[in-house]
């Protein structure tokens, strides 16, 4: 069974992009530091592009630091034990083995023959396993940002520590990774939004009013999405259609003029007079400032999907999650409707590689002159 550590232990982010300086020398048939994470490196485009998993199984010591002729022996026995496209390496100061075409299962299993093998020869230790692309940051190649942990849960699991610790395989831990906001674009998301609420107060104001003496039901239209890691929460918008409006959806499906998993209608019977007023101006967003001054949103990011639509995405779709989602992108300002569900998914994946202060600002002022020409999604 493993003990976690009470100490938090780094990042797999910034584990994945910093040289290991912990281990001076490594055994000579041993891969070090810098090729290993190379390997990792390739084995993630690899699996992207044969849209696959692979798992990584860092092997940690138990009450005695690993040294250097142990490492060798261990190597020794583990390479035996291992298939010919597996790799053993140094990462992070442990001996870490790299299993390409490798699932969750098939991974607990080998670690634990492993970890058994070396009790045998009176060695004791324990291993984590990551698995990717769940418990890996999706665009290795951007580099360079750090990670907060967060608990991947699972029927039967015991928390421990900021850990999950599996009861049916033997205590090894699966640990889920993401990377944290930039407090830059915090501190920029949580001024901004703050300044918005009291500039646009009238405007919110008004359209309360309206959408309350127009039609039957609540001012507000609260929906459950995915926001970043796939972290649900509720978004905040304006009411602009019919009370019943996800009921009347479901007979509405076939006039669906977007591709893919997502919703859209441009003549959308559903929509109220005041409803349809408000979306061409792009009132019914200005509530979502709660969600960014919340922390839940951004003021610039993919735009957040409904839980059922954003689950439906193909796993490279999914690498947007890696972000918080925002009010306006790429997609808000030149895409809309006439771009395909795919297309739009690559403008907001072009954000994450473009993101910058300098784009949020740019986007940001583009999305207000669209607001203001009335060209909002109606």
């Amino acid at each position: 069974m493993i003990i976690p550590s009470q100490n938090k232990r780094p990042s797999l982010w910034s584990r994945l992009t910093r040289r290991n300086r912990q281990v001076e020398s490594a055994p000579s048939a041993l891969m070090d530091p810098e090729a290993f994470l190379l390997q990792i490196r390739k084995e993630c485009f690899r699996a992207d592009r044969r849209n696959i998993e692979f798992c990584l199984v860092e092997f940690l010591a138990g009450n005695e630091s690993l040294t250097p002729d142990k490492l060798d022996f261990l190597f020794e026995i583990f390479q035996g034990r291992l298939r010919l496209t597996d790799e053993l390496g140094l990462f992070q100061g442990n001996l870490s083995a790299l299993l390409p075409d490798t699932p969750e299962a098939g991974a607990y299993k080998i670690a634990n023959e492993l970890v058994d093998l070396a009790g045998e020869h009176g060695l004791e230790i324990n291993f984590e396993i990551s698995v990717y692309p769940d418990d890996f940051p999706a665009d290795l190649e951007a580099g360079g940002q750090d990670s907060t942990v967060s608990r991947k849960d699972k029927p039967g699991n015991q928390k421990i520590s900021g850990k999950v610790v599996n009861a049916n395989t033997n205590g090894a831990n699966t640990i889920k990774f993401y990377r944290s906001v930039p407090k830059l674009k915090r501190l920029f998301d949580f001024s901004a939004s703050l300044c918005g609420l009291l500039v646009f107060s009238p405007f919110m104001l008004a359209a309360a009013v309206a959408i309350k003496a127009s039609s039957k039901g609540p001012i507000l239209f609260l929906q459950r999405r995915e926001g970043k890691d796939g972290v649900p929460f509720t978004i905040i918008k304006f009411r602009t259609m019919v009370v019943d409006a996800e009921e009347i959806k479901k007979k509405l499906m076939h006039l669906n003029e977007q591709d893919g998993p997502a919703f859209k209608i441009e003549e959308d019977p559903r929509l109220t007079n005041v409803g349809r007023v408000i979306r061409k101006y792009c009132i019914d967003e200005l509530p979502q400032l709660f969600n960014v001054l919340r922390g839940e949103m951004s003021m610039v990011g993919p735009r957040p999907l409904p839980v059922v639509e954003s689950v439906a995405c193909e796993r490279w779709q999914r690498r947007r999650l890696n972000v918080l989602p925002g009010m306006t992108c790429y997609w808000q300002v030149d895409g809309g409707r006439e771009v395909s569900f795919d297309d739009w998914m690559r403008m907001d994946l072009q954000y994450i590689d473009d993101a910058s202060m300098k784009v949020d600002l740019k986007l940001l002022y583009d999305t207000a002159r669209v607001a203001l020409l009335g060209r909002g999604s109606v």
